[in-house]
């Protein structure tokens, strides 16, 4: 989707990324971080890969994809999204896809909170109102589980990724589940 509310937060803000090579450049550099490859079973991209992915984000109305931006020095350490039609799921919501660049430095969680609350306001995005967000990650990514568990996520079931034959792990959110938790 080509235009995107600028979601701000504490320590970072969420915005449409630029349409400039500088942006393809770090964007290649995070995802061909060791972390973000391990984490995702992808292999490293390519410049070519990167711009191609940018031009289908824009023109998908099933995906919302923002940059995450750190306030300080604007500088891009990674992106969050909102998208249909990447995994199948058994309810009408879309999934929630993080990539953060610098491991453990709570921009993640931070990131997905400011998502939350904006998604969870009463806005219609993608012409209606979200109910539930889900998504998906690998057993392995223990860090990745942690955060997402300790944001409020829950665990709905286990799935193989027919892809690569790991196990995936399948997590939800609700709207009432995350007001429910502001309210704490």
């Amino acid at each position: 989707m080509d235009t995107l509310d600028t979601i701000t937060g504490e320590r970072i803000y969420l915005a449409r990324i630029p349409d400039e090579e500088k942006y393809y450049k770090r964007y290649m550099g995070l995802l061909n971080a060791e972390h973000i490859l391990s984490g995702t079973g992808n292999k490293p991209p390519t410049l070519e890969d990167v711009k191609e992915l940018f031009t289908e984000w824009r023109k998908d109305s099933g995906n919302m994809t923002w940059g995450i931006f750190k306030k300080a020095d604007n500088v891009m350490i990674g992106d969050v999204c909102l998208r249909y039609g990447y995994e199948d799921y058994d309810n009408d919501g879309p999934e929630v896809a993080i990539m953060v660049g610098e491991a453990r430095s709570g921009y993640g969680s931070e990131a997905m909170k400011i998502l939350l609350d904006y998604v969870f306001a009463e806005k219609h995005l993608f012409g209606k109102q979200i109910n539930i967000i889900n998504l998906g990650l690998y057993k392995e990514n223990v860090g990745a589980l942690r955060l997402y568990s300790k944001i409020g996520f829950e665990e709905v079931m286990e799935r193989p990724d027919i892809d690569n034959g790991k196990v995936e792990i399948v997590m939800q959110m609700t709207r009432q589940i995350w007001h429910s938790l502001k309210k704490q």
